[in-house]
């Protein structure tokens, strides 16, 4: 009943050695000086009204691509865009073949950089709000892809919206192989710091009023390939994650001021099951995030569909054995995977989806309709989640779902100041059996033994959510939490209030909160599930379909499951 993803960093490798809503927006500011009179470090203009050129790129004389100041800077310099659109420019590319296996709208390569949009033409003001500078990618390519290979990177982004780009597949025998040639990653912006993970000296990565709009990253479609390729799992196919951000050993990542609006990350289509897709928005592989006054709206992760069995038993499972796989949609919002952590302050997230793949047989899970947090350590203070949505497959056995605000597998998760409002739940249709559904607005979850399991809720409001059968299926398989589900967690609430939350027709344990760990789940015996409640508040929990439905269940295994209510109401 619960999900196990354990991403490999997929490693892509440039020629030898190489791995490869609206925020609020600043005032205007005035520049008080002739930037190009600087010596160090040195300023390079660009504008639409410009020209790549030799002894262009002065505030006078712009260059016209983005790119081509790219190609032309040292590290340390600085770029400053003037206001309008920008797309790719294949003449003002001068980066290596293998540099340019999926083009960029602007590829960063081995450079320490500084690139500012939101100029007038003359670059005498600075104002995002109203010079709008755009990078688009035409529905074709990446937005922006900065790779460390041989030297520490720093790179800082201000004032620009990224819209319409897509991370395809990286189909390229030569560079890839596996599924890295499967899987599709960043599809506006690609942060990759993976060949300098383990440097003394790591790059500061820097997003500051910026937009993603309208960004993909598509997993490839299987089924129109004769046969699996030399590593790939046969009939499966590839996945789509970060359709805004993708984030690979990233030392450090500062947003501010940033937006995420209508991005999708999806598998492609496999034979015997899609592929997953994970991130809707944001992937974070072993990086470290601080992030202040961000915004997430309607942002998906769609998993591919099969016509097949939808499951496949893949190396690289528990205990080094064979590990049950679905297509599954993951956090419609942010994935923070992998060893990453991930500080989140003024937040807001509405109307954000995770939906499993459809299968013949066995339908993917859907969960983290908003948020992923995934053997991390994630911190969350005043956010807003709410009016999302975590959905099954529809197959023969529906998907299981699983927390319509936040799903947890093996972590430590900090919420102070949250509001988790008005999301759903929902399992999957069957034809035989129906999806279990969990965790209308949480989903806690921790499995092997050594996992991350220790959740602290503060001054939180939890209300009006709702865990719910998707409809066709023998109900048996259960489910429930429509607030809450734990699983092999220890939990403190403390200043908390839980209520209106709703579980629909047919289940019946914790309309509030359900604490749950029975038999063996992937050969270990269970964790035991605790809950601290301290002086908090449950009220307005009422259900009509199924007599004497618990509020707060505990389900008692063994004993070793129990709750501790301190000053509750």
């Amino acid at each position: 009943m619960v999900f196990r993803h354990m991403w490999r960093s997929i490693i892509g490798k440039a020629g030898q050695g190489g791995r490869v809503a609206c925020a609020r927006r600043r005032g205007a500011r005035l520049l008080l000086e002739a930037l190009e009179d600087r010596l160090v470090p040195t300023n390079y203009f660009v504008s639409t009204l410009g020209q790549d050129a030799a002894g262009a790129g002065a505030q006078a004389n712009p260059f016209r691509s983005i790119q081509f100041a790219v190609d032309v800077a040292q590290s340390g310099d600085r770029i400053h865009v003037a206001q309008g659109t920008y797309g790719y420019n294949p003449a003002a590319d001068q980066l290596s073949a293998p540099l340019r296996i999926n083009p960029a709208v602007v590829m960063v390569y081995d450079k320490s950089l500084t690139i500012r949009g939101g100029f007038n033409n003359s670059f005498t003001a600075l104002d995002p709000a109203a010079n709008h500078t755009i990078l688009d990618g035409g529905a074709a390519l990446r937005g922006v892809y900065v790779l460390a290979n041989q030297v520490d990177v720093s790179f800082d982004m201000e004032g620009f919206t990224i819209q319409a780009c897509a991370a395809k597949a990286e189909r390229n025998l030569d560079i890839n192989a596996g599924n890295d040639r499967i899987f599709a990653f960043g599809g506006a912006m690609w942060l990759n710091d993976s060949a300098r993970a383990n440097s003394a000296t790591p790059g500061t990565f820097t997003l500051r009023n910026m937009n993603f709009f309208s960004n993909r990253a598509d997993g490839f479609d299987t089924t129109t390939l004769p046969a699996a390729e030399p590593g790939q799992t046969p009939g499966v196919g590839g996945a789509g994650a970060g359709a805004a951000l993708a984030l690979r050993f990233v030392p450090s990542l500062v947003m501010d001021q940033v937006s995420f609006n209508n991005n999708e990350a999806a598998g492609g289509k496999g034979a015997i099951r899609g592929g997953d897709a994970v991130g809707g928005a944001i992937h974070s592989d072993h990086s470290n995030i601080t992030g202040t006054n961000l915004v997430f709206v309607n942002d998906r992760s769609i998993a591919g569909s099969s016509p097949g069995a939808g499951m496949t038993m893949d190396p690289g499972g528990i205990s080094g054995g064979l590990q049950r796989r679905t297509a599954d949609g993951l956090a419609g919002a942010a994935a923070i995977q992998i060893n990453s952590t991930a500080t989140f302050q003024h937040v807001a997230a509405y109307n954000n989806g995770a939906v499993g793949g459809d299968a013949a047989g066995q339908a993917g899970s859907g969960e983290a309709g908003a948020f992923l947090i995934e053997d991390s350590n994630v911190t969350m203070t005043d956010v807003d989640i709410r009016n999302n949505l975590a959905r099954g497959g529809n197959g023969q056995d529906g998907g299981l779902s699983g927390g319509g605000a936040i799903a947890t597998d093996g972590d430590d998760l900090t919420l102070n100041r949250v509001q988790i409002v008005n999301n759903v739940s929902q399992s999957g249709n069957g034809t035989r059996l129906a999806g279990s559904p969990g965790g209308g607005g949480l989903y806690l979850v921790a499995i092997k033994p050594g996992d991350r399991n220790t959740v602290l809720i503060t001054n939180s409001l939890i209300a009006d959510n709702q865990v719910r059968f998707g409809g066709q299926g023998d109900f048996s398989i259960g489910g429930g939490g429509g607030g809450v589900w734990e699983q092999g967690v220890n939990v403190t609430f403390t200043h908390v209030t839980f209520s209106g939350n709703v579980i629909g027709p047919n289940l019946a344990f914790g309309q509030a909160l359900l604490l749950i760990n029975d038999g063996l789940t992937n050969g270990f015996a269970p964790t035991p599930t605790t809950a601290v409640v301290n002086d908090s508040i449950f009220a307005n929990h009422f259900n009509s379909n199924i007599p004497n439905v618990s509020t707060v269940h505990v389900r008692k295994q063994n004993g070793r499951n129990a709750i501790t209510f301190n000053h509750a109401l």
